[in-house]
């Protein structure tokens, strides 16, 4: 099955059981997929990218409102709701030592990059290509040790 598939099967699901809050967060995320579609079907990497993206925008927005003393407690807890709700559709990140034993053979060329900068993206670049789920701030931590 899909993940538009079954974000749409779990939407349902959610309407029926009236879970408001994941029927809401599946809603967006549905709507944002069905904005990048058009006609074509979305694959799973573009629709994993923007259940990420509406991840990375609640976090941010729990970021924000703890420090800027907005700390309200329904919407923190509707928040992390639709995060762990949201965490359910995507695959498992590597962790930082799957990262370091992938990154292992290019050790030198992204301990010689100019900077730490361009190393972490050379890196990125690297693992994306090769369609390896990460985290951006375990890559920078690997290249940190790296370039230590």
């Amino acid at each position: 099955m899909s993940v538009v598939q079954d974000l749409q099967s779990r939407l349902t699901q959610a309407m029926k059981s009236q879970n408001a809050t994941e029927k809401d967060i599946l809603r967006v995320v549905l709507g944002e997929i069905s904005r990048f579609q058009g006609e074509n079907p979305t694959d799973d990497e573009k629709a994993n990218r923007i259940i990420r993206k509406v991840l990375e925008g609640n976090i941010e927005t729990l970021h924000l409102m703890k420090k800027n003393g907005r700390d309200d407690e329904n919407v923190r807890n509707k928040l992390e709701s639709e995060n762990t709700i949201l965490k359910q559709f995507l695959p498992k990140n590597l962790d930082q030592e799957q990262i370091k034993a992938l990154l292992l053979p290019m050790k030198e060329q992204l301990r010689s990059a100019k900077s730490e900068g361009m190393a972490i993206g050379i890196a990125i670049k690297y693992l994306r290509q090769n369609n390896f789920p990460i985290n951006a701030i375990d890559v920078q931590a690997v290249i940190k040790e790296f370039r230590s």
